[in-house]
């Protein structure tokens, strides 16, 4: 990474072809993420549909160029079951193989339920809890507690009434 700051991948689709869908840095876990982390992927200005809130699809040649230090690859099929194919299908690609967070493993399957945009705050926190321990663990050797903060609030609400 940039002066010590890794950045970062984050896909959402399995490759198609020779395209991968991938936030980018105007997504939300990218513009959460960016001060840490950034996402070094733009979608064109004034894009429409998927693109206006982060998601666009990029060549492997745009993904080699920017070689990510870290990926976070959803590979999961529609009914939440583990999408072995594309997992299988990427590990067998020559570009792929060919990118730093591949070669320094640090490639980490991700939840798309959770990580996907606008999905409110507990999720964003959830991604949080993965995405920190992942990026930089001497600093987050574990997930911040921030549900048990939480939910001794509302047992303290809950109690009071």
């Amino acid at each position: 990474g940039v002066s010590g700051v890794l950045t970062m991948m984050i896909v959402f689709g399995a490759a198609q072809g020779g395209n991968m869908l991938l936030e980018a840095a105007n997504g939300q876990t990218c513009l959460m993420l960016d001060e840490i982390a950034p996402c070094p992927f733009t979608v064109p200005e004034g894009a429409t549909g998927m693109a206006a809130f982060g998601y666009s699809n990029f060549t492997f040649e745009a993904i080699l160029a920017a070689d990510p230090d870290v990926v976070f690859f959803s590979g999961y099929n529609e009914d939440r079951s583990l999408n072995e194919a594309a997992i299988e299908a990427l590990e067998a690609n020559e570009l792929w193989q060919e990118l730093t967070a591949v070669q320094s493993e640090r490639v980490y399957l991700i939840e798309p339920w959770v990580w996907r945009g606008g999905r409110g705050l507990t999720l964003m926190s959830r991604t949080l809890d993965q995405a920190l321990p992942a990026l930089y663990p001497d600093v987050f050797p574990e997930p911040l507690d921030l549900e048990g903060d939480a939910d001794d609030t509302a047992e303290d609400t809950e109690a009071d009434e």
